[in-house]
């Protein structure tokens, strides 16, 4: 009486279900669900022929919603069915659609998951590739930097080592210029006779501007204007040349006039600015 009761219950229940998903008039999963819920109901009522109809129906709906991943479950119900009813051609047909669909529904899944895990692999490995262009790209970076800073390095030394090299060669010879002023200076305060010679090695270019002016000019003359552009007074020429104060005026003059100097010019600067190119202005014309 129970079992009774539970059946019309069931039925009361699906069959206001069916009215209800008819009356919207669309295909959707859940009427097709529920044709497949009234179709076991039916079969458990021992109606398999009704109950057919709707498994048909519900099989119909999912394809329609495709939905087709249901459908082997209801192929297999179907076979099933048919076997109770004894009709076993219909039993194998629906046995060979549930091994196809099966079958098929399986490889389209292995082929998603293949495709799947071939995209991830793909998306790894152009992530891996992107992580080591970066790192290349860094490392071409940091090597170009190390190559710059290299050379600017190596060029810094370079130039170091070149001014170091100037700066010595200037104390070198400011050394022997220092050396050699001495020497002719010592050679002039006593009357050598390689004073002129020695005065003519260091400060060719002077001896070559007095020429330019005067090609005449004696050793003599030579020797007095090596004395005045290295700074004796005419008291120091006149003693160390042994001779009296006036013939050291009277030679000044003298020299005035072989060089066209006027005398209001210093014969000392005219000298020095003679050696620095600067004495043309100081010539009388």
């Amino acid at each position: 009486m129970v079992y009774k009761k539970n059946i019309d219950s069931s039925s009361y229940y699906l069959n206001n279900a069916l009215k209800l998903l008819q009356k919207m008039n669309y295909w959707n999963i859940q009427r097709g669900q529920a044709y497949y819920y009234y179709g076991n109901f039916l079969n458990k009522n021992k109606e398999p022929e009704k109950a057919l109809l709707y498994y048909e129906k519900s099989v119909a709906i999912l394809e329609k919603t495709k939905r087709v991943y249901n459908i082997p479950m209801l192929y297999k119900t179907i076979s099933s069915t048919y076997s109770e009813l004894n009709d076993e051609e219909k039993e194998k047909e629906y046995l060979e659609k549930y091994t196809k669909l099966k079958d098929s529904l399986s490889r389209v899944c292995n082929e998603s998951v293949n495709t799947s895990i071939d995209e991830i692999i793909r998306e790894k490995e152009s992530e891996n590739t992107s992580k080591k262009n970066l790192f290349l790209f860094y490392n071409i970076v940091v090597f170009c930097l190390i190559v710059i800073l290299l050379f600017v390095y190596i060029r810094y030394q370079k130039n170091k080592s070149i001014i170091k090299q100037k700066e010595f060669e200037a104390h070198v010879l400011k050394e022997k210029l220092t050396h050699s002023y001495d020497c002719i200076i010592d050679l002039a305060k006593k009357n050598d006779p390689n004073f002129l010679n020695k005065f003519q090695e260091a400060y060719p270019d002077f001896v070559k501007k007095l020429f330019a002016i005067n090609s005449n000019l004696s050793k003599s003359d030579l020797t007095f204007c090596a004395m005045i552009w290295l700074g004796f007074s005419s008291k120091e020429i006149a003693q160390y040349t042994f001779v009296e104060h006036r013939s050291v005026q009277n030679k000044k003059n003298r020299l005035r006039k072989k060089l066209n100097i006027s005398s209001d010019v210093d014969l000392y600067l005219f000298f020095k600015n003679l050696s620095d190119g600067h004495a043309e202005n100081s010539i009388s014309t």
